[in-house]
């Protein structure tokens, strides 16, 4: 049956569901029919990837949020898989409701931080009120209000140094929209394996509304950060906490020249080193691998920002 379809068969017979109430269906004749209408509109929610991830209304973002009959829909189809013995398709779909949850929540957050930095915020609406509370750099006593003809508003212009911490946080911000787009896929995917189903649409409406906000964060890295190109080795891959593995390699500018004597932050799988550069760019740190599967081979190393730095990396090599 599709989304709307509300007849089931079972056992040679056909079960009208449409009318009935599944909280007072309790045959399994009727919960496999019912189980089945309730998959179907919960599959066709996730395959539609209808809800608003564009980023460009903070406010359509957060009302989607809300998900009222999705939300029915699940919770309604996990009660009934426990009885009908399909618990891995009712997971998979309470897993998609939380992955889309915190992405959108991810979003949503970017863009509100993102209206303050490029001037287009209205200071006086609660969602703006809330984000200055969060951010420590920006007051009240920043806020100035303007008597226009529509009437009295409230705003502030950032100043280099409340500009910078923006775009920081903007920065904490991004990565945490692509990563939640990373599990939200991945959602996307396990359900794809247990369905035997393609949910191609869902997973592009994530992949292009992450495109949207990684357009956008483009502006705040031109105009704060130095990108840098990192290459990563080691002469001697194995070693512990105790025995740490020395990693070493070379940071260049984008066009190609050193990062002479600077300072940067690395991880290395999951642990952060601060270290420095020479003359000529290069750089060395241990790496003191600690909670990492026998079976591994290489780990990532990358440049990330620190709270006063200003440098983000381009690439991601393995050791």
């Amino acid at each position: 049956s599709g989304a709307g379809g509300g007849v089931g068969a079972t056992g040679g017979e056909t079960v009208d569901t449409s009318q009935q109430n599944p909280q007072e269906l309790d045959s399994q004749r009727d919960l496999s029919a019912v189980e089945r209408q309730l998959a179907d509109r919960a599959a066709e929610r996730i395959r539609s990837g209808e809800i608003d991830l564009s980023g460009e209304d903070v406010g359509s973002i957060r009302e989607s949020l809300g998900e009222s009959e999705f939300d029915a829909l699940v919770e309604r189809y996990a009660e009934i898989s426990e009885e009908t013995g399909s618990e891995d398709r009712a997971s998979a779909f309470l897993r998609i409701r939380s992955d889309r949850r915190a992405y959108a929540t991810a979003v949503a957050d970017y863009q509100r931080a993102y209206r303050v930095y490029n001037g287009t915020a209205n200071f006086s609406d609660s969602e703006t009120q809330s984000l200055i509370a969060e951010l420590e750099f920006v007051t009240e006593d920043d806020v100035r209000l303007e008597e226009t003809v529509g009437g009295t508003t409230r705003e502030f212009e950032l100043n280099e140094s409340q500009e910078r911490d923006l775009a920081r946080t903007l920065e904490v911000r991004w990565h945490r929209v692509y990563g939640t787009a990373d599990r939200l896929i991945a959602s996307y995917r396990s359900l794809e394996e247990i369905d035997g189903e393609e949910y191609t649409e869902g997973i592009e409406a994530v992949e292009e509304s992450r495109e949207n906000v990684s357009k956008r964060h483009e502006r705040v890295r031109d105009e704060w950060f130095v990108r840098l190109q990192l290459t990563a080795e080691t002469s001697d891959p194995s070693g512990s906490f105790l025995d740490p593995i020395d990693v070493s390699g070379r940071v260049v500018h984008a066009d190609g020249t050193p990062y002479r004597n600077g300072t940067m932050q690395l991880r290395i799988n999951d642990q952060r080193y601060v270290t420095e550069t020479n003359a000529t760019g290069h750089y060395a740190a241990p790496y003191r691998p600690a909670a990492v599967r026998a079976s591994t081979t290489e780990v990532p190393v990358e440049i990330v920002p620190t709270p006063e730095s200003m440098v983000i990396g381009l690439s991601r090599p393995n050791v």
